[in-house]
């Protein structure tokens, strides 16, 4: 898919400059249809010359494209993702080149917006992944809690395994909170992916 935009420049450099708008990074799916105009007049572009895009971007770098005459008498240049890789404004003009002949348009500018998402910016994963996540981990410490109260390791004086009557574990999906139900009250602290979480059963 590719996007039109018509752009009318005036080889007199009148002082109206036209603006244009085009999204950073955008390959090869903006064509600027060219036409030149002397003192308001259309002018027609020779299929025997060069027609050249030049830019120069926001970081004092410069690309060059060469266009295409077309039927009509105007020129069509495809930006590129490296005319475009800079956010802010491009001055750009469009040279017309015949040996050593040379005719240049008036500047204009392509105003490029920086991308919503930039390198700057951490992907986030999806929340219904990260719960998951948790659940997973959690799940095995419960695991590992409830064999090491089954065999015993928490052993008081009321029975060959311990104070431990009863215990049951659960994770709230919205907060991401243990939850547990225990009698009696013993204290323990148990691992979960390299952090410490103190818990009372």
């Amino acid at each position: 898919m590719q996007v039109t935009i018509p752009v009318t420049l005036d080889v007199g450099c009148g002082t109206v400059r036209q603006r244009i708008a085009a999204h950073q990074f955008d390959n090869e799916t903006r064509i600027l249809a060219v036409t030149l105009t002397n003192g308001g007049m259309r002018m027609t572009i020779p299929k025997t010359v060069t027609a050249v895009l030049s830019c120069r971007k926001p970081d004092n770098t410069y690309t060059q494209t060469i266009g295409t005459v077309l039927e009509d008498g105007g020129a069509a240049f495809i930006l590129s993702g490296n005319t475009l890789a800079v956010p802010g404004t491009v001055r750009a003009e469009v040279q017309i080149r015949d040996g050593d002949k040379l005719l240049t348009s008036a500047e204009f500018e392509i105003r490029v917006p920086p991308q919503v998402v930039g390198d700057d910016l951490i992907e986030s994963s999806d929340q219904s992944d990260v719960l998951g996540r948790l659940i997973e981990e959690t799940g095995e410490a419960i695991a590992d809690l409830n064999r090491r109260v089954e065999s015993g390791e928490f052993k008081g004086e009321k029975g060959d395994k311990g104070d431990v009557q009863f215990a049951t574990f659960e994770i709230n999906p919205f907060s991401g909170n243990l939850l547990m139900h225990t009698t009696p009250d013993v204290a323990v602290q148990f691992r979960i992916k390299n952090q410490y979480l103190e818990v009372k059963i």
